[in-house]
């Protein structure tokens, strides 16, 4: 299999599971309604007439998340909305590899040409050259994706790749929206903080629904489909982009430039 054709399949896979992971999560939510449906109707019918222990045990959690201000929808929604945007990450990370998978040059740079690798992470693992091929890509893909705001690593692809992307400036203000929503629910129980709202000014974000101190779970489902909507219109652009002609050849270019070096 040539270069481009092996390139095209990878870049290919990656949407392919992507699209896959984003379908799972909608029917997880349709499984999530559906389910609190049939016990809303359950305890409200037999309840009163048979003692059903898993019910009960339910109830229980029932109570104990409304004393911390939550409900069982509020927390299975957090866990919603973070598994779409970790899923969009896992995505990014993945084209990253496939770039460097590819065109392995490309780990050169100008400023930096040696990768550091963890020493336990080299004897963890079998002593095949393949293996530590593996090892130095994944080291140099973390650094892109961790300490980055989503912006940045969206700017990668320009930056570091000089690629054409069709990416909107106000469809990437989005992805940075919903990365501090993200945060949010990780970090500060779904409430927003002053981190947040600085973080609206400092990227200019249009049209924010929150104020300081508000919960965000009231709103959650819509933000779970409105990210949905959002990320995978920005993995479907970058899905097409990727698989240019003009971004191929860029990439081979850079990397029999860099081969030189």
């Amino acid at each position: 299999m040539d270069i481009k054709a092996l390139f095209t399949k990878q870049i290919q896979k990656n949407y392919t599971d992507f699209q896959h992971k984003i379908e799972q999560s909608k029917l997880f939510q349709l499984q999530e309604k559906l389910s609190e449906n049939i016990i809303t109707e359950f305890i409200a019918q037999y309840n009163h007439i048979v003692s059903y222990p898993k019910i009960e045990v339910y109830q229980n959690n029932e109570r104990e998340l409304k004393n911390m201000g939550k409900t069982y929808k509020n927390v299975f929604e957090e866990k919603l909305f973070t598994d779409t945007y970790r899923v969009f990450e896992e995505y990014l990370k993945d084209i990253f590899t496939s770039i460097f998978t590819t065109f392995p040059y490309l780990l050169i740079d100008d400023k930096k040409k040696e990768i550091e690798v963890p020493f336990h992470l080299i004897f963890a693992n079998s002593p095949d050259l393949e293996d530590y091929k593996n090892l130095i890509i994944a080291e140099r893909v973390k650094v892109y994706m961790q300490g980055d705001n989503i912006l940045k690593i969206l700017e990668r692809f320009k930056s570091t790749f000089y690629l054409t992307l069709n990416l909107q400036e106000q469809t990437k203000i989005e992805c940075q929206r919903l990365a501090l929503l993200r945060n949010i629910i990780t970090h500060n129980n779904s409430k927003i903080n002053e981190i947040y709202m600085d973080s609206i000014q400092k990227f200019a974000i249009p049209n924010n629904l929150y104020k300081l101190h508000d919960t965000i779970l009231p709103y959650l489902e819509n933000e779970i489909n409105q990210s949905r909507s959002i990320l995978t219109q920005v993995v479907s652009n970058l899905n097409a982009d990727l698989s240019t002609e003009n971004n191929f050849k860029t990439l081979q270019g850079t990397n029999n430039t860099k081969s030189n070096i």
